[in-house]
Parts: structure tokens; C-alpha cells; sequence
């Protein structure tokens, strides 16, 4: 995938989203040296210092001080003074409501979306062979259909439908709450699918980053434009 933007952190300016947009940043988990801990409210510092691993702690850092920047651009606001609730299925929300926020991590990747137009859910994956090993009857409907470029392989396939359909589900507010098995996958056009479950229909988008990683993106209503910002 060749994103829309690559840019340094010093140089996102995210102001005025519009109506009809959404944002999606995806960052490094390196990029934790340039972030601030102390714009992350007590709880979140305190949930920081816990552990132990640095690999952990720069990917907590990253998704975390990073969707505070993001937000306060948008907004317009102190990043430290933005306050969250939980939502359904302890789905985190902001306080006011003014827009809709979700992010993912895996690996060396944090992925973050924004929209002014309704829930959202995103997923990053990198693509680790063992993860691939899940039974495709915990995730895959048997009327699955992809694009011929993601179904060329059984791990492509795997990705694929896994980042999606968990796309959907942290959309919805469930989470793993949803069986995968029992969400419906169809291709739409360009990279985008519909994902169909319990009456309801959700609109998604699939790419492949350069090193192979996995993102989906997913919402209530079709995506006008989607901005991709590589943060770096």
C-alpha cells in the first residue's frame, strides 16, 4: 500500500476534519521518544508505568499519547484535558461525544482512526505465521468472499477476513463478542467489503501495508475519503 501521506509527527496538522472524512494515522511504536507521557491522564500513567517490557511500554505510549495529539488537533484542545467514558462493551468514547475514535496495535505498528461521522473500529495486524493458525471455524463464514488480490493464499485470506471482521466488531462496540464466524464478508469496490451480521451492515476497507502488515478500517456508512498518514 503507498499511503496517502508520510509524515513526521512535528508536521501532522489535523485541524478541521470535515464531515464526510475520516483519518487514519499509522505509526511506529518507535515513535515513543517523541512523546510526551505527562499529556496522559493519572490512570493512564499509572497503567504505563506497570510494564515491564519496552516493547509494551512504547507501544502503550505511542497509541495513547498519539490518539491524545490527534484528538486535540481536531478539536482544537489541550491533549491532557480530553476526557473518556466507556461505551458498550467498555469501548472508549469521548466524554462530549463531538467525534468517534478507535485504535489497534500489533507488533511495531499503532493504528488510529478518527471520524466526525459515526462509530468507527479499526484493526492492525502484523502478519506472524502463528496467528495464522487459527481455526478457520473460530472466523470464517461460509459465504466469505474477498478480492481476487487477497485471496490468493490461506494466510492472506486469514488476515484479511481476521482484520476486518474485527474492524466491524469494534465498530459495533462488541468487540470478540460477535462470533467471526457468523459475520459475512462481500467485496465492494476498490479495496472496500460489506460485512453483514445480525440485520445489520457495516462498510469496510482493507490494505496491506510495505512490510506485509495487515489494516482494516470499518463504519456505519461508506467512507467519502480516508485520508492514511504514516507517522513517522
Amino acid at each position: 500500500m503507498s499511503p496517502s501521506i508520510v509524515l513526521p509527527l512535528e508536521e501532522m496538522h489535523l485541524k478541521n476534519l470535515p464531515p464526510g472524512r475520516q483519518c487514519c494515522i499509522v505509526a511506529p511504536c518507535s515513535l515513543a521518544k517523541q512523546l510526551d507521557r505527562q499529556i496522559l491522564s493519572r490512570g493512564e500513567q499509572e497503567r504505563l508505568c506497570r510494564f515491564r517490557r519496552k516493547e509494551d511500554f512504547d507501544r502503550y505510549l505511542t497509541a495513547h499519547s498519539l490518539l491524545r495529539v490527534i484528538l486535540g488537533q481536531i478539536l482544537g484542545r489541550c491533549a491532557r484535558d480530553i476526557t473518556f467514558v466507556d461505551g458498550e462493551g467498555n469501548k472508549p468514547l469521548l466524554s462530549d461525544g463531538s467525534c468517534h475514535f478507535n485504535l489497534s496495535h500489533s507488533g511495531d505498528w499503532v493504528a488510529i482512526i478518527v471520524s466526525l461521522d459515526g462509530p468507527v473500529g479499526i484493526d492492525v495486524e502484523q502478519a506472524l505465521p502463528g496467528k495464522a493458525q487459527i481455526s478457520p471455524d473460530l472466523y470464517a463464514h461460509p459465504n466469505d468472499r474477498f478480492h481476487p488480490a487477497a485471496a490468493g493464499t490461506d494466510i492472506s485470506r486469514f488476515f484479511t477476513a481476521w482484520t476486518l471482521k474485527e474492524a466491524i466488531s469494534k465498530c459495533d462496540g462488541r468487540g470478540l463478542g460477535i462470533p467471526f464466524n457468523e459475520v459475512r464478508l462481500e467485496p465492494d469496490k476498490g479495496n472496500t467489503y460489506r460485512g453483514f451480521y445480525d440485520c445489520r451492515t457495516w462498510h469496510a476497507s482493507h490494505w496491506i501495508l510495505d512490510d506485509g502488515t495487515h489494516l482494516a478500517h470499518a463504519g456505519e456508512v461508506p467512507c467519502s475519503t480516508l485520508n492514511i498518514i504514516v507517522a513517522g
